[in-house]
């Protein structure tokens, strides 16, 4: 006779006699498959789990996809879901009803990011069919996408496929026109895009991967791009002069500039910001520079700062 409180993990020797302890409120917990014996056990429990934690899982499926769609700036979230949408998406899923898939997402086996993205895609593909003609009553069931400032000839960009979504140029890599790039979901910015061997990237790969987006350049346009660049050179006077004269000279404004001077006055390090349009005319201000007197070597100043 077992005379004491034991878990349910203890494992009856022969001859023992217990007492189960029975409470109506108690019922089977994910953890109990770790201590179950027979494969009867293990089925009975996973087939309670599967039946009373769909309920649960629908609710956390819920919360993850809402909380995905503000961040890649759908303000109403999943309230924006039309039974239209909702049916769409079914079909998507190979039939999943739509609670299976919130299911699906809180049990770890969809990841909602996916969904997001295959949910903008399709409002974006309404959108564009009903251009022109569309009434305000059927306006009002899309949800407002969020857009990047138009100008009249800017580089256009597309994330995972998807024009017309709010996107910001990373401050610590300033990607150009023809870099390869990368996105990454930040809440209120859209996504942010950095150059592929931005340093920031390779720490969200490591930390937050399930944020980045393929993001691509698909037009350039006569907009101005920040491209911040390290010139090495030995120091002298009027070097900064000549290096300013030359990047006028392509037509490139200079917005800041910075120097340090090694203590022997041997080595100058120069960071210089310019307003440029693309990698073509950065290309044509570096061969200007590098045949400045006493420039040794001119490079982009990449991922020195980090992204906050």
């Amino acid at each position: 006779l077992v005379t004491r409180m034991v878990p349910l993990d203890y494992e009856l020797k022969s001859g023992e006699i217990v007492d189960i302890v029975t409470n109506r409120t108690a019922h089977p917990t994910r953890d109990w498959l770790n201590f179950a014996r027979t494969a009867g056990a293990r089925s009975k429990i996973r087939r309670y789990l599967k039946t009373h934690e769909r309920d649960i899982n629908i609710q956390i499926g819920r919360e993850r996809l809402d909380r995905e769609l503000k961040v890649m700036g759908v303000a109403r979230g999943v309230e924006a879901l039309t039974e239209d949408i909702e049916n769409w998406l079914s079909n998507e899923y190979n039939g999943k009803s739509f609670e299976d898939l919130l299911a699906a997402i809180g049990g770890d086996e969809i990841r909602q990011h996916a969904v997001a993205v295959k949910l903008i895609d399709r409002w974006q593909q309404i959108r564009e069919q009903r251009e022109g003609k569309e009434t305000k009553e059927e306006d009002d069931t899309l949800p407002l996408l969020p857009t990047a400032p138009k100008q009249g000839s800017s580089a256009h960009l597309q994330v995972a496929g998807v024009s017309g979504l709010l996107t910001t140029l990373a401050n610590c890599c300033c990607p150009l026109p023809g870099d390869e790039i990368v996105g990454f979901i930040s809440r209120g910015k859209g996504a942010v895009v950095h150059r592929a061997d931005c340093k920031n990237i390779g720490r969200y790969r490591e930390r937050e991967r399930e944020r980045l987006v393929s993001v691509s350049w698909v037009s350039m346009g006569k907009q101005r791009y920040l491209a911040p660049i390290l010139i090495t050179a030995h120091d002298r006077s009027g070097l900064i002069r000549d290096i300013a004269s030359v990047v006028s000279e392509v037509g490139v404004n200079m917005t800041s500039v910075t120097t340090n001077v090694s203590s022997d006055r041997e080595r100058a390090l120069i960071n210089t910001t310019l307003e440029i349009d693309g990698l073509d005319q950065l290309n044509r201000v570096f061969a200007k520079l590098e045949k400045v007197k006493d420039v040794r070597q001119v490079e982009r100043d990449l991922g020195k700062k980090k992204e906050k």
